[in-house]
């Protein structure tokens, strides 16, 4: 794997124009809409900026946002000394900058690293944080999940005799299981790793997940993923989008919501410079989020090698926070 560097971002093969292109051809190919494409426009942006705003416990739920100080102030009371701390998926890295301003206020000197697909995102991150941290090092624009040789290019210019905490927020829905728990374990082979995931009720664990059905099947969030079709050359014309709880995923048995367009005509069409023809029976798959359970969480975490330290679960059961390391 290699990386360009320059004076702002250090951008890994993976984020490079041709491969971005190569790994949504790909999932075409597989009748999967690549979740970049969802973002690609500012109108789309826009679109999901409706969607956070609307349905987001982030956002319209103050008890979901106490959750988060109070439990990265506990996790920042374990470091009190000069420490690494690296965001994967950073977004706009406001939680970040919770957990580094608890740092501050226990002594520790925290080295700071943003991560994310997008360029504007890890620049933004990188500006929120850089008051907080005793030096905010380049940023790294790359795909995830992480491989080995990633981790190296991901954990360059921290510290090799501190502490390292990994910070892996909001991305254990949109990642295929056994890809995210294997990106997790390679992380953690570098020190601890704090992941958020959504929650299902564990009592019935596919009725839980059903529960949760009305924040992603609504007008907003069909609205949003209408226009990565449109985008894409479809119309309402074509098909529909289907909602529905997935079947548990085979290999750790996940499931989630799964969003799929069910063509209603056949189509022939051009995406991305590639031809690709559809019939009536055809089905693309557009967005899918996974839901677990804390027992779930660790089952998986357990099966990848990794030990789960500690758990934190939301008010409202719908989020969780987990310290993962090394077994």
């Amino acid at each position: 794997m290699s990386a360009h560097i320059d004076a702002e971002i250090i951008l890994h093969e993976s984020a490079s124009p041709a491969a971005l292109l190569a790994a949504a051809r790909a999932a075409l190919r597989r009748r999967e809409i690549p979740h970049a494409l969802h973002y690609e426009s500012d109108h789309q942006a826009a679109l999901w900026q409706a969607v956070h705003r609307a349905h987001s416990p982030w956002i319209r739920d103050e008890a979901c946002r106490q959750f988060y100080r109070s439990t990265l102030e506990t996790v920042a009371r374990r470091f009190t000394t000069e420490m690494g701390v690296l965001s994967l998926g950073c977004g706009t890295g406001e939680k970040d900058a919770l957990l580094l301003d608890a740092l501050l206020r226990v002594g520790a000197r925290p080295r700071y690293r943003a991560h994310d697909v997008s360029r504007s995102l890890v620049m933004e991150a990188s500006e929120r944080c850089r008051s907080l941290a005793s030096e905010v090092l380049r940023p790294v624009v790359a795909a995830l999940p992480p491989d080995a040789g990633m981790r190296q290019m991901l954990f360059n210019g921290f510290p090799r005799s501190a502490p390292m905490l990994t910070l892996m927020f909001g991305l254990s829905p949109n990642f295929e299981p056994a890809d995210f728990f294997a990106g997790v374990a390679c992380i953690a082979e570098a020190g601890a790793v704090l992941l958020s995931a959504n929650l299902a009720a564990a009592a019935d664990y596919s009725a839980g997940v059903a529960a949760v059905l009305p924040q992603y099947d609504n007008p907003e969030t069909r609205a949003w993923l209408m226009s990565t079709m449109a985008a894409l050359g479809f119309s309402a014309e074509d098909g529909a989008l289907v909602f529905r709880v997935s079947e548990p995923d085979s290999q750790l048995g996940v499931r989630g919501i799964d969003v799929r367009f069910e063509l209603s005509r056949s189509r022939e069409l051009t995406v991305l410079g590639e031809r690709f023809s559809l019939v009536a029976s055809d089905t693309l798959r557009v967005f899918y989020s996974y839901r677990y359970t804390a027992t779930l969480m660790e089952t998986c975490l357990r099966n990848h090698g990794l030990a789960l330290e500690q758990t934190w679960i939301s008010p409202a059961a719908d989020e969780g926070i987990f310290l993962v390391r090394k077994q």
